[in-house]
């Protein structure tokens, strides 16, 4: 589970290859459910069906360029992050996909993903599956986010899910120490765990954020004992 979450889109170059339905996306590997035994069921199901979904979600944008054209964007970029954010893609089962341009360039890069909201069997806690790509200390891979984690990234930072999706998630500085785990990002501080081959984060503070710039092992160092400083 180390792939690319946050793929770049080319509109004009996408071929549309693959076995498909009649409606021309392509099927699901793995069969999703209503609700799952344990956060590792849901984790293997996201990971068998997540290129799959991704290639339908490139489809959409390939078939639909009129969608996103500039005109149809809403909002501005956010907090000066040059990020654009198109409305969400229902894909299903608990399946969203999340586009997106980032203005990091003159003429603004296509950028998508896909997430999962998830509920364990017997219980109403709700849970979201997205990919993560810390540049610092950490692999590409999917982390699980309670809800009580996205509502405590909203009031203090007044963001919401797409927002960390497509800004939070591929910044900042991770570390690990045995099961417990702080992923310090460009808005805050996530607390959380290494479970097996997945992170999961229930809580957020705005107290500590990950610096902009360029940073020497030394000042990585010394934020990543910062980090473990703070009380969540």
């Amino acid at each position: 589970m180390t792939k690319n979450n946050l793929i770049k889109l080319h509109i004009d170059s996408y071929t549309g290859q693959g076995s498909t339905t009649k409606s021309g996306k392509n099927t699901l590997p793995t069969q999703p459910q209503a609700s799952y035994e344990t956060l590792c069921d849901a984790i293997s199901e996201f990971d068998d069906n997540f290129d799959i979904l991704m290639n339908n979600l490139i489809k959409d944008v390939n078939n639909n360029p009129g969608k996103y054209k500039t005109g149809n964007f809403y909002g501005s970029p956010t907090c000066g992050s040059g990020v654009t954010i198109f409305p969400n893609l229902k894909l299903g089962h608990g399946y969203t996909g999340h586009i997106a341009a980032l203005w990091s360039n003159p003429n603004g890069t296509m950028a998508a993903t896909v997430s999962k909201k998830f509920r364990l069997n017997g219980n109403k806690k709700q849970y979201t599956i997205v990919g993560i790509e810390p540049p610092y200390g950490g692999k590409p891979g999917f982390g699980i986010f309670t809800d009580g984690f996205f509502k405590e990234y909203a009031c203090s930072t007044g963001l919401g899910e797409d927002e960390f999706i497509f800004h939070s998630s591929s910044s900042g500085l991770l570390s690990a120490q045995g099961e417990n785990v702080r992923w310090m990002i460009d808005k805050g501080l996530c607390a959380g765990y290494k479970l097996g081959c997945f992170y999961y984060f229930n809580k957020f503070t705005s107290s500590l954020m990950f610096p902009s710039g360029n940073h020497t092992k030394k000042e990585l160092k010394q934020l990543e004992n910062d980090m473990w400083n703070v009380t969540i």
